[in-house]
């Protein structure tokens, strides 16, 4: 379409565009929601004295200036009457006259069409650029658009010759979870939406109030309620830390440690890598890079050890994007997945060198052990040991590695271990005796709190120093999950016990129904909220040191297998919500609490 024909059909409402200034007036006051606003916070005191425990019905005001933006571009949407929407009337017009460009490419059908995944795929994808972005926009391709993330394709500085950016063709395009995808993937896809064209209209103009599109805004934008209270464990949680945070904050020093466990969970490590993104961007300084232990069970092996060596978060979803592409679409058989592929992607991607190679942080991976048929055991995997004066030949009154179990990390390769942790029964066979550690401590935090202790509490017998250190020392233990499900519900065990009776030979159906109970009996211990949040906090709580659990909810809990795309970003959009809403709080003050404890370490004197 010629330029001066689509300037022809725009004269018309050129004067809506020279008055929308009035439009952007439509205030917080005009939203039918209360807020509970958290300002920006340089202390703990600070986010504390403006905190108030959410209710439903309860709209968080965001300090961060993108996310302000945006709610302001909503609420003037959605708060003035539609004959006065003077913009989304502009943008609807604009949409009417606006094509996808012709795309003159042979090999249309592979960014047409959902490709086949499998470890060659991102080959196939190499030499994708914006038009193939663009023709995959049009035919709402989710694989090739995640594709053009694993292979860094985006290119935030997109436009065509009338200016429209990628979210301009989303806009278009109308496809609520395609919006979502670039929301989720692209880093600057926020800024994209509110960005202007040479016309003066934005994709988020582009959109109808009553569009799908616009709930999700809505969504990214934390312009939405809260659908229930704050749920009490959290709120408990965070009185806690309110009574406790300014006695440990006296105590940092350069020598204060901060703690991290990473649940196991299969493809919902993706989950865990939302929270950590969340952090990190209100954080002044770098999140993972300056923990200094780590426990991972599964997943969580995988993540930390990524971590570890000095992997980034977005690389780190890179890797499971490729992760489920190789391994979750291949066909082996006994069991659902090819072991040995697994393994090769292991080797590529952690490396073949020695668990001891890992000198950055101090790492615990769970696994267990098949001893026999009848006895199998929880194992802990470790990348240190006493340190040198601790040998056995050295001094006979120290307590040495040999005695208190601490075996030699440089006797096996870090992708084995990671192996061991994450044969999960089922999916992969057994990696020798070893099967996935998620049957016993699938929440490892109660373990990093007991390795952490026990190495320190060693350590200071051994030089003669003061054993009380290491609880002076712990800065912040951080427990991060994979999500579970919602369990409002409250205890019934009681009620259920009073009516309760032994059961008699004509109640025991058969002897299947037995075993199947017994072997599920390994996989109760792998609850990962519950009693194991519970054992670590109250831990945590009662030596006065700052305890944080962030664990996305879902309606139903995500398979640890999920493969196909369009249930990728569904999953991880819930999270997305989670994390704008219920966990909101918790994860500001978690970025504000590791923020002043980083730079104390820094400056202790300050």
């Amino acid at each position: 379409m010629d330029r001066r024909d689509r300037n022809v059909r725009f004269s018309s409402v050129i004067s809506f565009r020279n008055n929308t200034s009035a439009t952007d007036e439509y205030s917080n006051s005009d939203s039918e929601s209360n807020s509970s606003c958290v300002t920006s916070c340089n202390s703990v005191d600070d986010f504390f004295r403006d905190y108030k425990p959410p209710k439903k019905g309860t709209i968080i005001d965001d300090v961060d200036d993108q996310i302000s933006n945006l709610q302001r571009n909503v609420r003037s949407r959605s708060s003035s009457p539609i004959e006065r929407d003077q913009k989304g009337q502009y943008g609807s017009l604009y949409k009417e006259i606006m094509q996808f460009p012709y795309y003159m490419k042979e090999d249309f059908e592979k960014y047409k069409n959902i490709p086949k995944l499998n470890k060659n795929t991102e080959k196939k994808y190499i030499d994708m650029d914006n038009a193939d972005i663009i023709f995959a926009i049009e035919n709402i391709n989710y694989t090739v658009i995640l594709q053009a993330f694993v292979l860094d394709k985006f290119d935030k500085n997109y436009r065509d010759k009338y200016g429209n950016n990628y979210m301009h063709y989303v806009s278009l395009r109308g496809d609520a979870r395609l919006l979502k995808t670039f929301l989720l993937f692209m880093d600057d896809a926020m800024v994209l939406l509110t960005e202007e064209n040479e016309d003066g209209v934005s994709a988020l103009d582009m959109i109808s109030r009553n569009s799908p599109l616009f709930q999700v805004v809505k969504e990214f934008s934390r312009e939405i309620k809260f659908d229930t209270d704050m749920v009490t464990d959290d709120r408990f949680r965070l009185d806690m830390l309110e009574k406790i945070q300014n006695a440990k904050v006296k105590q940092i020093n350069k020598d204060s440690k901060i703690l991290l466990s990473l649940d196991g969970g299969g493809i919902r490590g993706l989950c865990t890598l939302q929270i950590l993104k969340a952090v990190q961007g209100k954080m002044q300084n770098k999140f993972v890079k300056n923990v200094d232990w780590i426990a991972g069970t599964s997943t969580g092996s995988i993540l930390g050890t990524f971590f570890a060596q000095n992997g980034t978060i977005k690389d780190a979803m890179k890797l499971y994007i490729k992760l489920k592409n190789s391994i979750f679409f291949s066909n082996y058989k006994g069991f659902r997945y090819d072991n040995v592929l697994y393994e090769e992607y292991l080797k590529t991607y952690m490396g073949t060198g020695k668990l001891s190679d890992i000198t950055s942080k101090k790492i615990i991976i769970a696994s267990a052990r098949c001893y026999n048929r009848y006895k199998t055991r929880p194992v802990i995997f470790r990348n240190f040991k006493l340190d040198g004066r601790s040998d056995k030949s050295y001094n006979a009154n120290f307590y040495n590695n040999e005695e208190m179990g601490y075996e030699d990390p440089q006797i096996v390769e870090t992708y084995k271990v990671i192996r061991a942790s994450s044969a999960a029964p089922g999916y992969f066979s057994a990696f020798g005796d070893f099967i996935d550690g998620g049957l016993f401590l699938n929440n490892p935090s109660a373990v990093l709190l007991t390795e952490y202790f026990r190495y320190n509490h060693i350590q200071a017998l051994n030089k003669k120093s003061d054993v009380t250190e290491a609880t002076t020392n712990l800065a912040c233990f951080i427990s991060l999950g994979t999500g579970g499900e919602h369990s409002n519900k409250p205890s019934d065990h009681y009620k259920t016990l009073s009516t309760s009776t032994s059961a008699g030979l004509t109640d025991f159906i058969s002897i299947g129904t037995f075993l199947q109970q017994a072997s599920a009996l390994p996989y109760s211990t792998s609850v990962t909220d519950g009693l194991p949040v519970a054992k670590a906090e109250s831990w945590c709580f009662s030596l006065g040191i700052p305890f944080f659990r962030i664990q996305p909810k879902f309606n139903e809990t995500p398979k640890l297998d999920l493969k196909y795309d369009h249930d990728i970003i569904d999953m991880m959009w819930e999270v997305e919500v989670f994390i704008k809403t219920h966990a909101y709080h918790e994860i500001k003050l978690l970025a504000t609490y590791l923020d002043i404890v980083i730079e104390k370490r820094k400056n202790p004197l300050n």
